[in-house]
């Protein structure tokens, strides 16, 4: 608005001008109004000239641009000024250097974290004092990686104080380029992580040593579970009828399944997962051993590859494989038949395990409710698939005796 008024100001006095010069050029009043004409109307003329360059071409163009060269430039050292009050304030560490690894930048962050003033490191070789002479080619590498490449963040080394003492830092290294995109050196923004490292370390033993007295409490729970076993095998000798004695040998087989997965647990790297194809094959060939099955005569097939278990479902399944493949052993090939009994175990879809313990043995007889037995090991399969592992049991007959068992693992 000010400069259209400018502007109006400076036509008005241009249009008066000419005005004037013009009405004295037509005038021809005697010799002395002739020549205050003649003169003054050139002067006016050449005044009105120049009053309309200052109109027009100085206060529309020139001026303007004046003012916006003043502008750019202010605006300019307010920029510089704001970055080089981040650079100067800046916590972490800001460091420059050429291609020939001069410092040429050095803030307030870097003397706080590395110990050197500006006025120490400017102008100085950089590699050597903050870095230990084992890690030049690393730090030659990652130079040359950033200047092929680009920024590379979030780089964990260790670098040198002033004092000689270690530091651990994460760094951002980035290449610094002309307005042609050549190189002409390289930035770093370095962090101190020695808290944050030391925060690690702690964590780590803290883990290392729930590690441990993890382990040591499976080692306490088997050993007390192998005691408890010993102490029905002892008593069970002493008893003479069949069907009590069987009792208290199915009742160890159980508890050997659990004591069995607690060992594994303190033998494992993984205190969380069984290895299902070790476990399942301890647990059977024991029970082989219990019933004296000659395995000539009764085969096992397992296929339970690349299968691991949390310990909430794999002490269930443990049980319940135990009570099955017992079952199989006891009363599926009488005589001299023979036979092979098949466990296998997969995963799929989300956590999702299918379970299958079959044999081709004598079956169970179609009229037969499974739900509804009287035989407590095969009530406590249905209680632990349905109640214990929150799935769904099938049984099929087709070709000896097949249970299905499908459920999610719980980790």
């Amino acid at each position: 608005m000010a400069r259209t008024n400018h502007v109006s100001k400076l036509l008005a006095i241009i249009l008066a001008v000419f005005s004037i010069g013009y009405l004295l050029d037509s005038l021809r009043v005697g010799p002395i109004v002739y020549l205050f004409q003649n003169y003054s109307g050139h002067l006016l003329k050449a005044s009105g000239f120049y009053f309309l360059y200052l109109g027009l071409f100085k206060s529309s163009i020139e001026t303007p641009y004046e003012n916006l060269k003043v502008t750019d430039q202010k605006l300019i050292r307010e920029a510089e000024e704001r970055y080089r009050s981040l650079f100067d304030n800046a916590n972490d560490a800001i460091i420059t250097t050429d291609l020939e690894d001069i410092a040429t930048s050095w803030n307030a962050g870097a003397e706080k974290i590395l110990g050197w003033t500006e006025r120490e490191i400017i102008g100085q070789k950089l590699s050597p004092l903050i870095f230990d002479p084992t890690q030049q080619v690393e730090r030659d590498l990652l130079i040359r990686n950033a200047i092929s490449v680009g920024t590379f963040t979030g780089i964990e080394t260790v670098l040198l104080r002033k004092d000689g003492t270690k530091l651990n830092v994460s760094m951002t290294v980035s290449p610094l380029r002309d307005a042609n995109k050549n190189p002409i050196g390289i930035s770093a923004i370095i962090r101190d992580i020695t808290e944050r490292k030391l925060a690690e370390e702690q964590i780590k033993a803290s883990l290392k040593e729930k590690e441990v007295l993890l382990r040591e409490i499976h080692h306490r729970v088997k050993n007390n579970m192998q005691i408890i076993s010993s102490l029905l095998r002892l008593q069970s000798g002493s008893i003479t009828e069949k069907k009590y004695h069987d009792m208290f040998v199915e009742s160890q087989n159980r508890i050997i399944a659990m004591s069995l997965i607690h060992e594994k647990l303190y033998r494992s790297a993984d205190l969380t997962n069984i290895d299902s194809e070790a476990y399942i094959k301890d647990l059977v060939n024991g029970l082989f051993q219990t019933y004296e099955v000659n395995t000539g005569k009764v085969a096992l097939k397992l296929n339970v590859k690349n299968v691991s278990l949390g310990i909430n479902s794999a002490i269930p399944c443990g049980l319940i494989i135990n009570e099955l493949v017992s079952n199989s052993l006891k009363y599926a090939f009488p005589g001299d038949r023979t036979g092979e009994i098949t466990i296998s175990l997969r995963s799929y879809d989300d956590n999702m395990i299918e379970m299958l313990v079959s044999d081709n043995g004598l079956g169970i007889p179609e009229n037969m409710d499974i739900k509804n037995l009287e035989s407590w090991g095969l009530r406590l399969v249905m209680i632990l698939a349905e109640n214990q592992l929150n799935g769904e049991i099938n049984l099929y007959r087709e070709k000896g005796t097949e249970f299905q068992i499908r459920f999610k693992d719980v980790k």
